[in-house]
Order: structure tokens, then sequence, then C-alpha cells
């Protein structure tokens, strides 16, 4: 028995990963070897026995090399790290275009309604339509969105300062008209001035024909034209009236003083008549 035991503690080397299996199989063969080449010095049981132990003593140190390999240290990559999610930049809003078409009606609206003095007639929506058009064109290139904003506003109040006013002004002007030929007829224009007198009444023809074609900047005109017209025949009439009474007059103050000298004349001839028949009648006395 202590023939194993060199072959027993023989220290194995430490081999692990790669060349494993070759390490073993050298270790198992020199046991083996080791084992076969001692001879015998005893008798043939004995050295059966031998025999036996010798085989499994090499079985169990073949048991004993023929370890498990241990795996091959493997090094982990690195897990890459994600890229920052980049943070979305706010996009400014965009900036609204400057309401130019929105000032250019406003104001132009406006001018109209100022034009045939609409404004009176529709006092409040005038009123504010004005209040908007100034905000709305103070705030232009600083804020142009409030600045649409008021223009629009200040458009639609001008539009309906000119949906209620023209009508009420076209009938405002027609009254005119009518007042204005009045006073024309009071004064006999159509005797006194007649040329001016048929113009305005065809000047009134013309606006009422430009009203019912729904034309009212043009009856508008028409309107004022025929007004004048008829005022101007007036004074026309007037004026020759004046003259020929004044004319009148001066025929009255000249018949006048005619007949003052012709009463003067008379007189000095009655006076005188008288005078020559007084001197008859004394001749005729005398002579008896």
């Amino acid at each position: 028995m202590n023939l194993l035991r060199p072959a027993v503690n023989q220290k194995l080397p430490d081999v692990s990963g790669e060349g494993a299996e070759q390490v073993d199989e050298k270790c198992a063969e020199s046991d083996i070897l080791a084992l076969m080449n001692k001879r015998p010095t005893h008798n043939h049981r004995f050295g059966s026995y031998v025999v036996l132990s010798s085989l499994l003593v090499g079985a169990l140190l073949l048991a004993s090399c023929a370890t498990t390999p241990k795996p091959a240290a493997t090094t982990e990559a690195p897990t890459p790290t994600p890229a920052p999610t980049p943070t979305p930049t706010a996009t400014p809003a965009p900036q609204t275009p400057a309401p130019d078409a929105e000032l250019q009606k406003a104001k132009s609206l406006k001018q109209e309604i100022d034009q045939y003095q609409l404004g009176t007639l529709v006092p409040d929506s005038y009123k504010k339509g004005s209040d908007e058009l100034a905000a709305g064109e103070k705030a232009m290139g600083s804020d142009n969105a409030t600045a649409k904003t008021q223009l629009d506003a200040a458009i639609a109040d001008f539009q309906k300062v000119i949906d209620t006013g023209v009508p009420l002004g076209l009938k405002n002007e027609a009254d005119q008209v009518t007042k204005a030929k009045g006073a024309a007829d009071a004064v006999k224009a159509d005797k006194a001035a007649p040329e001016l007198y048929q113009q305005a009444v065809t000047l009134q023809q013309q606006a009422e024909a430009k009203q019912k074609a729904n034309s009212p900047a043009d009856a508008y005109t028409l309107y004022q034209q025929a007004a004048a017209a008829y005022a101007k025949a007036e004074a026309s009439a007037k004026q020759k009236r004046a003259a020929a009474e004044t004319a009148m007059q001066q025929a009255d103050s000249q018949i006048g003083q005619a007949k003052t000298k012709v009463e003067a004349i008379q007189k000095s001839l009655d006076s005188s008549n008288q005078q020559t028949s007084s001197n008859a009648q004394n001749q005729t006395g005398g002579g008896q």
C-alpha cells in the first residue's frame, strides 16, 4: 500500500481554461504507466491484488484529473449609453403681418361717411368705428394681431353707418330739394328765371332716377346740385323782382314828379286865364 502513495499524493498541475483536456489525458497516462512499471516482490496472489489496486487507483486518478474545465472568462461589452434626447426648442409663433389692407379700407369708409355727412345720422356706430380705427392704427407694427382685430371691428361699424345712413341721407337730400323748389316757386322763378329753374328740375329728375337704380352716391350728388339750382333760380327771380320793383318805384316817383309839374303848370295857366278875363272885363266897363 505504501507503493501507491507517491502516485496518490502527487500534486496535479492547476490547469483551467484552454488546453485543460490535453493536461488531463497526460496525467492519467503517466499515472497508469508508473503503476505498471512497478514489479511485484511478493507472490502471485499478492501481485494480482497489486494490479487490481493499481487499476482502481488509476481510475480514481483519472476521475480526479478529469476536472471540469472552467469556462473562459468573458468580458462583457459595456452597454452603450443612449444619447440624450434633445429637448425640442419652442418655435416662436409667426408674426402676424401688418393689416395694411384693413387700415386702408377703414379709412376709405370713414372718408365716404364724412363726405356725405352720414355720421350725424348714425352717431353711435360712427363714434365706435372711429375709436376702433384709432386703436388699430396705433397698434400697427407693435401688435399686428390686435391692430387687425380693431380694424376689422371699425370696418364693420363703418359699414353699418353706411347701410343705415345712406337711405336716411338720401331722404334728407330729397327733402332739401323739395324745400328749395317751393321757395323758387314762391317767387315765380319759373317765370323770372326760367333757364335756371328748368336746370334744377332736370337735376332733380336725374337724382330720383339714380336713387331708383341703386346708385346712392350719384343720387346724393344730383340731389345736392338740384337743391343748389333751385336756390339759384330763386335768388335770380328775387333779384329780378327787386329790380322791377325798384324800377316801378322809380317810375312812380317820376310820374309823381311829372304830375306835380303838370299841376303846377295847370295852376299857372289857370291863374293867367283869370287875370286875362279880369282885365277884359275892366276894359268893357270903362268903355260904357
